[in-house]
């Protein structure tokens, strides 16, 4: 067994925590072409850093990118019950509508973003668009909860560039959060079926200082 660096702090979440996020991400991607207010939507979405029980939402215009985005923190539960994506999406539609759902003191800059960590306790007032609501009645019917999750779970993802994303995967080899550079005008296909193997090549995980969201990164966008 490898060595642990002493000033290395391991990011990835409990089991529970990677189920519950990507289960969530796997709703909300259904959601990303509907708009939370006037012009803005759900662009991205990361996994809370320090392996929190906890996603940022990223939300913007359709062509901007970071730095531009804004990252809205909600955990995945409350009082020990789960925080669904419709729960989540109705906080969004909220805040967009200028409903205050958090204090000053939770206000935080990372990756040159600003993050509020938004609170559920607070009573979404936006109303639920009917699109919404329609669609999450299709994804209920055709998207029926399991409990096998894909070999590679997809814990969030950020478009970093024009034609370019990242994507947070939680390798059950890794011991923490492998984010993943990708350009979406490459082979997909090729690049999704070697995603399990390149992951664990430890000569290609490099440390991002600048994303807290992930223990290591890989970069594939010349893959």
């Amino acid at each position: 067994m490898s060595a642990r660096h002493p000033d290395e702090t391991v990011t990835r979440p409990t089991p529970e925590t990677v189920e519950d996020q990507a289960s969530t991400v796997r709703t909300l991607l259904h959601y990303l072409h509907l708009p939370l207010g006037p012009k803005h939507y759900v662009r991205g979405i990361l996994p809370a850093p320090e392996g929190r029980p906890a996603l940022r939402l990223a939300t913007g215009r359709r062509k901007a990118a970071p730095p531009d985005f804004r990252l809205y923190e909600i955990p995945l539960t409350r009082a020990g019950e789960p925080i669904t994506p419709h729960h989540m999406l109705a906080l969004l539609r909220a805040a967009h509508r200028g409903t205050r759902l958090y204090s000053s003191s939770r206000v935080e800059e990372t990756m040159g973003m600003t993050v509020i960590h938004l609170d559920p306790t607070e009573d979404p007032t936006a109303k639920e668009p009917a699109a919404h609501r329609r669609l999450s009645l299709l994804t209920s019917l055709t998207c029926p909860a399991t409990d096998d999750q894909p070999f590679l779970p997809l814990v969030g993802f950020l478009p970093t560039a024009p034609g370019t994303v990242r994507l947070y995967l939680a390798p059950p080899s890794a011991p923490g959060i492998v984010a993943a550079d990708v350009r979406l005008s490459g082979p997909l296909t090729a690049i999704e079926a070697v995603l399990p193997s390149v992951l664990r090549e430890k000569e290609r995980r490099r440390k991002d200082k600048g994303d807290p969201h992930c223990w290591r990164r890989v970069d594939l966008r010349d893959w």
